[in-house]
């Protein structure tokens, strides 16, 4: 992981390893497909810079904790 983070773009709005890590597994959970998983970091960094939430399904299911049933559809 430290040659990771040394070889990261330190543009990134990342601001330590620890971060990296996270962000790493919330985008390998939002696509099991390898070669989309540079296209959604881009888009989860995008979101970062512009201070917005991730609003990604792993991190719904996260947050939902126990309560997490297998559905993330808000209840009406």
């Amino acid at each position: 992981m430290d040659k990771a983070w040394n070889e990261r773009d330190e543009n990134l709005p990342l601001a330590n390893p620890h971060e990296m890590l996270v962000l790493a597994s919330i985008v390998e959970k939002e696509t099991a497909i390898a070669a989309e998983r540079a296209k959604v970091a881009s888009v989860f960094i995008n979101r970062l810079n512009a201070k917005m939430k991730l609003q990604t399904d792993p991190t719904v299911i996260y947050g939902m904790g126990e309560n997490y049933n297998g559905n993330i559809r808000k209840k009406i």
